[in-house]
Order: structure tokens, then sequence, then C-alpha cells
């Protein structure tokens, strides 16, 4: 209603490093197979139990707390790629912050409703019916959950939007080729999950491979077209494309470009010890990955401070 009486105006997304828009959390080269679920929220907690908000006061009172935080979805684009794209997310003061700028999962998807499928960003990418958790408990197509998801996140009902078939055709293309193209932006930006990828491309690829997986894409007759390979300690380190694209910004670019299937010999299964090899693996890793889980070992806090301030605060 703010909106519509001119009284909130939503900023456009930008134009990211790569000269094409930034991402929102209905572009398909972001989305996976559960989209817009993960708020931006942290938490701090301590060795004995004590929990609180992640704000500079108790940040000073618990020295030493642990941070809870989610790295995907919300957290995903606004805490790791709007940076590593040179995109900032919608933010406004955070009255629990001593009015801080923060962002959030409610600005994350006014800004997507305002401006996904927009200015050259592609089709809007919206909850499907083949979303893992909107099927009954027999794994069939659920309207009215599917409806009931969407409208939690502003999102039109069914049947707007794109069939089961359509979402994975669209994100498999669209995100794969993305990912491709912006290697050099996200190889060197932190895995929001270390335990789980080296680094941000690798993590985005393994979230996609997954997501294909989780949607049930093969029954549609396509094929997944990324694949990984991981160390022997499980962190996916390499990942290969069945249809390649060239990056668009200067680098190195992909270092399995020429490979189009994973997995491939990879060196030293453990990262500070001398080169050796071993076989990664070619498939998912289950619903959601390890990138789903909030995990106080994952990124240390000083990681994601100052790789955000670092972009962000000058």
């Amino acid at each position: 209603m703010a909106i519509a009486a001119h009284k909130l105006r939503v900023p456009a997304p930008g134009t990211a490093k790569d000269g094409q828009t930034c991402l929102t959390t209905r572009s398909f080269a972001l989305i996976d197979q559960d989209q817009s679920d993960n708020v931006t929220t942290e938490y701090l907690t301590t060795g004995n139990g004590q929990t609180a908000q992640d704000t500079a006061a108790n940040r000073g009172s618990l020295g030493g707390a642990a941070t809870l935080f989610n790295g995907s979805d919300n957290g995903l684009l606004d805490l790791f790629v709007d940076p590593a794209l040179g995109c900032s997310p919608w933010e406004v003061p955070n009255l629990a912050d001593g009015g801080a700028p923060a962002p959030g999962l409610p600005l994350d998807e006014l800004q997507a409703a305002a401006w996904a499928g927009r200015q050259g960003s592609g089709p809007s990418a919206l909850v499907p019916l083949n979303d893992p958790m909107t099927v009954d408990d027999n794994g069939n197509f659920s309207t009215d959950k599917t409806n009931t998801y969407r409208s939690l996140v502003d999102m039109p009902s069914l049947p707007v939007g794109e069939s089961p078939a359509a979402y994975c055709s669209d994100m498999e293309r669209i995100q794969g080729s993305r990912l491709q193209q912006d290697v050099n932006l996200l190889i060197n930006g932190p895995s929001p999950q270390p335990g789980a990828a080296t680094n941000l491309f690798t993590f985005m690829a393994m979230r996609l491979q997954q997501s294909f997986m989780n949607l049930n894409c093969g029954s549609f007759a396509m094929n997944n077209d990324v694949s990984t390979s991981a160390d022997g300690n499980g962190v996916v380190v390499a990942a290969c494309f069945a249809t390649q694209v060239r990056p668009i910004t200067r680098g190195q670019g992909n270092p399995m470009a020429g490979t189009a299937t994973c997995p491939a010999t990879v060196s030293d299964p453990s990262p500070s010890t001398s080169p050796g090899t071993t076989q990664g693996q070619g498939q998912g890793q289950g619903h959601g990955g390890q990138g789903h889980r909030p995990s106080p070992s994952g990124m240390a806090r000083s990681q994601v401070q100052n790789y955000w301030h670092r972009h962000h605060h000058g």
C-alpha cells in the first residue's frame, strides 16, 4: 500500500561489475530449489547457551560469542553475492542496532517483486509446484501449499509463474551461464560454508547441482548441466559445466574450463598438506546441502564483517 501510495520507493538493484543487472531473490541466476526461505538475521551464541541478537551492544557484552547465520537465499544474496558482483542490497536502519543499516528478507522480496523480470533481468522466478517444501506427504504437487508459501513472500498465486519443467530449465540455463560469466568475480569471494565448498563460485555451482536433483528436474527429460569435484574431506573444490560459457570479466576463469564432466582428479584431500589426488563426487548431496544450515563454525564473523564492510562501507 505504501508503494502504491508513492510513500515508499523501492530502489533498483543496480548494475553489477559484469555490466548486467544485479540479482534479486527472484533471479534465476540466484534461486535454488526452495527460494526465498531464509532470513538475513544473525544471532550470537555462547558456550554456556546464551543467545542474543547480533548487535553492537550484544557483541560488546558477549565477547568471543560465535555467530549463527544462514548462508542461503537472502543471506547469500545480501552478504556474499552482492559484494562479489559489486552490488548493494536494499538496507534500512535497524532499530535494534542503534539505526545501523541492515538488509532483510522483506526488503529483498519487495525489491524482487518490483524489479525482477525488468531491465533485461530475465524471467521472474516464483516458487514452483515442485519445490520440495510445497509438495504433500506423498511427494505430489500441492497448489494450496505452494500458494500459501507464495503469499508469505508477496508472490502472486498460481497459475502465475513457471511450470515445474520451465522452472528447472530456466534455472539450469540462466544460472549455469551467469555463474560461468561471473566466475572471476565469484571465485575470489568467500564461501558461506567453507566446510562445504572452497569459495563462492564452487558453493554456487554445488548449490545449483543439488537444486536440479531436489527439484527432480531429471524427470522432465533434462540433464544436470553442472557437476562438482570434492576433496577427501567432502569439500567441493571444482565445478564443471556441460554447456560452457566464457567469462565476461578479466581473470583466469574457471580452472576446470574445457572439462565438461566432473568428477575430475583434484589435488590435496586436505588443503594444508602436500599435493595428492583424489576422485571427486559428481552427484548432489541431498536437500539443500550444507548451504542451508546455519553454522557457527562455517564462516567466522570477522570474515563476513570484513568482506561486507570492505565492499559496502568504504
